[in-house]
């Protein structure tokens, strides 16, 4: 009967063990840093390439609040012409005007911000990527100021239903089709002092109060808009100087 013998097999001892185990933990140790390198050099691309694209956004909203003023400046003096009409104490007189300024009257554009890297970010979690200490918390109180100018646009909403609804009921509306202009959005003004449908003192009194309330809120937003044009530089700036951007 054949007899097989196993192979000897000498024995490691405790140091070569020691050495053996060492060097997998090392392995796996320097494996876990480069992993980590890894992605705190991806991570850091992410932070600079979502800072460059904020500060395109808040360059935007700059330019924007520019034309935004100038916009607001026309509307509030066309308000304030109407003001001066409906305050007369005799009657008007002067319809074309009556009607020219009253229909642009409720003409308003809501303010808006470019928020397409921030929505971006947020939805992606990606705000921890931003490393500068308390800049997370300005960007998003900066964003959260425009919740306080919807709540005076959804007040200013209100006001012009009334106002539109009262003006209806003073004015012709067949005198309306007459200024349309060819040019779309565009207003004509009458230049035949068409009659008005009501001249009701009264009447004419609640339209005077709804334009006053009208302007009192556009004058609101106006400012508020200017201040959160005035944190946005400023942010901008901060942004700016935090990750030494070249500035344009």
């Amino acid at each position: 009967m054949e007899v097989h013998h196993h192979p000897h097999v000498e024995k490691k001892s405790f140091r070569e063990y020691l050495l053996e185990g060492l060097m997998i933990f090392l392995a796996v140790t320097m494996g876990f840093i480069a992993e980590n390198i890894r992605e705190i050099i991806t991570d850091h691309e992410k932070e600079k390439n979502f800072i460059e694209s904020f500060v395109e956004d808040l360059e935007a909203d700059q330019k924007y609040f520019e034309e935004q003023r100038i916009y607001f400046d026309k509307r509030l003096q066309q308000l304030d012409s109407l003001i001066t009409l409906l305050n007369t104490k005799e009657k008007i007189t002067n319809t074309n005007d009556f009607y020219y300024y009253g229909r642009l009257a409720v003409r308003y554009t809501p303010i808006i911000l470019h928020t397409g890297t921030i929505d971006e970010v947020k939805n992606s979690g990606g705000l921890r990527l931003i490393r500068k200490k308390g800049l997370t918390k300005k960007m998003v109180e900066y964003y959260n100021q425009l919740s306080v100018i919807k709540e005076y646009e959804l007040r200013l909403m209100t006001v012009d239903e009334d106002y539109r609804r009262k003006f209806i009921d003073i004015i012709d509306p067949s005198a309306l089709e007459s200024n349309y202009s060819k040019i779309p959005g565009r207003v004509d003004k009458h230049t035949n002092n068409p009659p008005l449908r009501n001249d009701s003192k009264d009447d004419l009194a609640k339209l005077f109060g709804y334009v006053q309330n009208m302007r009192t809120l556009r004058s609101v937003i106006a400012a508020s808009a200017d201040d959160l044009k005035k944190n946005g530089q400023q942010l901008l700036t901060l942004v700016t100087n935090e990750y030494h951007l070249k500035k344009e």
